[in-house]
């Protein structure tokens, strides 16, 4: 899947397919900073803001060192987990990365 879709929390209503460069493996809701992190086969991590104008732009684009499937933001941490098929488990301070 290449296409990202948002829907409205509240009336469950299409607002935007945001396109991706890549295979989109995990998608995790950043909450203190208003962000979306895409985890994507080509080893990125994507940034997307949710109250810039326009709606949804990339802000930051970050290397990984390997594909990540699976990602957990830990609010009162501020770390956003992430892990692979190969069996590492990485913590990443999401204030140092944006």
């Amino acid at each position: 899947m290449k296409n990202m879709r948002i829907y409205n929390g509240l009336t469950m209503k299409h607002e935007i397919d945001i396109a991706c460069p890549g295979v989109i493996l995990a998608i995790e809701y950043v909450s203190d900073k208003n962000m979306i992190c895409v985890s994507l086969s080509d080893r990125t991590f994507l940034f997307y803001n949710c109250t810039s104008s326009p709606l949804y732009k990339c802000e930051r684009k970050f290397n990984l060192p390997s594909t990540q499937k699976c990602l957990c933001y830990v609010k009162r941490k501020r770390l956003l987990f992430s892990a692979g098929t190969d069996g590492a488990v990485f913590a990443w301070q999401v204030d140092k990365i944006l």
